[in-house]
């Protein structure tokens, strides 16, 4: 079988550009939960040396610039940034270990590329995956304004007397116990 160089190379164009654009428009997203998750430094310790030397610190993630580096970062904070995303785990996983392919073919010249139909897919999975990554952005609230810039109209609530726990059983199902 015979490569097209030709493809190989519209391919690899397309491939870079949609890597690149993943990274530009889902980077603040992640950076943001892991500022929320308070586990930012735990995700970075997780990377290697190099992908890590990409990062100043946990609130800034600007630094990154290799799509490798960034799936490197989605997988080693899975649990908070993709609990926020709305996709189900497992299609998750497999949109990133596509992607992570897909920029390892592209990054070491394979073959591969120049099959339209598999770099097709893998780049289906970039735009699903950003598409969620949209989606959950806009989902995620405004942030708060800062507490000196918040009016103080409301009166302290008054605390109310406990009331001891007593739990009603007349409700409950039999078949239960």
């Amino acid at each position: 079988m015979s490569i097209d160089a030709g493809e190989l190379e519209r391919n690899r164009g397309r491939v870079e550009s949609a890597l690149k654009a993943l990274l530009d428009e889902t980077r603040n997203f992640v950076q943001q939960t892991m500022k929320e998750s308070g586990n930012g430094q735990l995700y970075i310790d997780r990377l290697d040396p190099h992908d890590r030397s990409q990062i100043r610190d946990v609130s800034d993630i600007s630094g990154i610039t290799d799509p490798a580096a960034f799936i490197a970062l989605l997988l080693a904070a899975w649990d908070d940034v993709f609990a926020k995303v709305g996709l189900p785990n497992h299609v998750n996983f497999a949109l990133v270990d596509k992607i992570r392919h897909l920029r390892n073919d592209h990054a070491h010249h394979r073959p591969k590329l120049a099959d339209a139909e598999y770099v097709d897919s893998g780049l289906n999975a970039v735009e699903t995956l950003r598409r969620a990554f949209t989606v959950a952005a806009r989902r995620r609230p405004a942030a708060p304004a800062p507490p000196e810039a918040t009016p103080q109209t409301a009166k302290p609530r008054q605390q109310e007397p406990s009331m001891p726990y007593t739990a009603d059983i007349s409700r409950t199902n039999p078949a239960c116990f």
